[in-house]
């Protein structure tokens, strides 16, 4: 793509061509005093977690559908965390299913957090995830067998190309899931992306457009753009 022209995409996304009269800022859209951010690192303590997915799934899509979730392997092992010391994990959501089972995603989603809370492991909802050791789309149903000896051989993004990427505020998955009050308290933290632009860089410049939309819906506590 010409610089030129994603540079104007950009500019127009972030909303330098945007409403003429934007909301006026709350008080939670604003950086928290620094005493109170050491009080809640205080109360929260060392965060000491990992990047989660249940050993019995080959990728995002076996983790999440219904015919694949697997809530007993998923209790055993936040348990065995917990045991070894962790008190957080990280964990990615599926676009893929959201676009085939809203419902049922945000079932799912909920029994995560529930089991999280049970062992005392707070929780880092990510909406997407552009990783694609497989160099595959996401497709819903059956996913493929794992290759012997390949690290993460079927792991595809979260989301199609044609999925969505900018302009849908109101339909990414973690959304509806975690802002709901009952799982306000097992989140400590919530995460809109990881490695932006790994498997396709126009999706890392099309977020752009939504990622202040998305870090304000979700309010305090979102991370944004990581790794």
């Amino acid at each position: 793509m010409n610089y030129t022209i994603a540079l104007l995409l950009i500019l127009r996304l972030v909303g330098v061509a945007g409403p003429a009269q934007p909301a006026s800022p709350t008080d939670s859209d604003k950086p928290w005093p620094a005493a109170k951010a050491w009080a809640w690192y205080e109360k929260v303590g060392v965060v000491k977690g990992f990047n989660y997915v249940p050993g019995t799934a080959i990728n995002l899509l076996e983790w999440w559908q219904a015919d694949t979730f697997d809530p007993r392997t998923i209790d055993r092992k936040l348990r065995f965390a917990r045991d070894a010391g962790y008190n957080s994990v990280r964990a990615n959501l599926s676009q893929t299913v959201w676009e085939a089972d809203p419902a049922g995603l945000k079932k799912r989603v909920d029994t995560f957090l529930t089991l999280a809370h049970k062992h005392r492991i707070s929780v880092m909802l990510c909406l997407f995830d552009d990783v694609n050791f497989a160099k595959a789309n996401p497709h819903p149903g059956l996913q493929p067998a794992p290759k012997p000896h390949i690290h993460n051989s079927r792991w595809v993004p979260s989301a199609r190309p044609t999925g969505a990427v900018a302009g849908q505020v109101n339909d990414q998955p973690a959304l509806p899931a975690a802002h709901r009050p009952a799982a306000q308290p097992r989140q400590n933290r919530r995460g809109v992306r990881r490695n932006p632009g790994c498997s396709r860089p126009e999706s890392a410049i099309l977020l752009l457009g939504t990622i202040g939309q998305i870090l304000h819906r979700a309010g305090s506590g979102c991370s944004g753009i990581h790794r």
